[in-house]
């Protein structure tokens, strides 16, 4: 009679201590600590059951977030559907002139760099004949005769194989007047996107090219290759003032809708909404926008209805 109470009385702990692994707050991290006075391998039961709760939590997630994820997928392959002619990636054509477009205001137009040669490695020049066969069919360079050219530096990009070039005008921008056009806070879009229930990020497709540059400018693109000189039609990476034009552009286009649900940084764009509804619609908003400016977006880095999220260098995720 006494055991049988005994073990009663264990049963009764059980049942005041142990949860219910099936119920809406699912199992506790920290209830090992309740087992003080509970038999060694109770314990250890108990603990088994719990990391057994916690793996199929993990890989049997609650049919609700299931339903969800199903929604967001589908929102996503409507997204690209409709914006299919914005995620063609630009087209091999010169971008039109806009409203706002680069300008290379020189101090003195008269002074003379001392240049040195280009160079391009070896593994890379079969690369640089591609881009440059391109670039001047799509009317973004020019080959030209010039006076003196900047060298461009051929680079491989992080996988360590793609070609990347940039212009070395270190000496152009020296001899250039400043665009002190202020960024956005960054603090403040990762506020404001983290605290939106549903997000997206939107990257432009090489968005420099999709800049022009005032045909009274194009003289002083000129750059040298180990193929020949050239100058550009389109905005250089390495020019000192290409990020303060681009974001110059950027908030003209998008002005009534920052802060209220887009922020522009560069050429990352962040939408954020309250709900799905007003996602999609918001979504719509930005992408008849970029329409109208003749912009166009890279599908790769496209992430839409997004739970996880690198906003500026910082992750953001439900």
């Amino acid at each position: 009679m006494k055991e049988r109470k005994q073990h009663n009385r264990d049963n009764s702990i059980k049942d005041r201590v142990v949860p219910d692994i099936g119920t809406k707050h699912g199992p506790s991290l920290h209830s090992q600590h309740a087992y003080q006075g509970i038999d060694r391998e109770m314990g250890e039961i108990y603990v088994a059951q719990l990391e057994a709760a916690l793996a199929d939590l993990k890989y049997n997630p609650p049919r609700e977030n299931e339903e969800e994820n199903r929604l967001l997928e589908e929102l996503r392959a409507g997204w690209i559907e409709k914006a299919a002619d914005l995620l063609t990636g630009m087209p091999n054509q010169l971008p039109p002139f806009r409203e706002i477009n680069h300008r290379i205001p020189l101090i003195d137009e008269q002074k003379q760099y001392n240049y040195h040669l280009p160079r391009c490695p070896e593994a890379m020049k079969t690369q640089l004949i591609d881009k440059i066969e391109k670039y001047t069919n799509a009317g973004w360079w020019e080959q030209k005769t010039v006076h003196q050219a900047a060298p461009m530096l051929c680079i491989p990009k992080k996988d360590g194989v793609k070609l990347h070039t940039a212009l070395d005008a270190r000496k152009r921008n020296d001899n250039t007047y400043k665009d002190v056009t202020p960024f956005p806070d960054q603090e403040q879009i990762r506020h404001d996107v983290a605290r939106g229930k549903y997000r997206s990020k939107i990257d432009m497709s090489n968005a420099y090219e999709q800049i022009r540059i005032e045909p009274e400018d194009v003289w002083k693109t000129a750059f040298a290759t180990i193929y020949g000189t050239f100058v550009s039609h389109t905005m250089q990476i390495g020019d000192c003032n290409a990020p303060a034009t681009f974001q110059r552009i950027m908030t003209a286009i998008f002005r009534e809708y920052i802060g209220r649900f887009v922020h522009v940084y560069l050429d990352d764009i962040f939408i954020f909404s309250d709900s799905v509804e007003d996602h999609e619609k918001h979504l719509d908003m930005v992408c008849e926008k970029l329409r109208q400016a003749h912009f166009y977006l890279e599908k790769s880095k496209c992430e839409l209805y997004s739970k996880h999220m690198d906003c500026l260098g910082h992750i953001i995720d439900d």
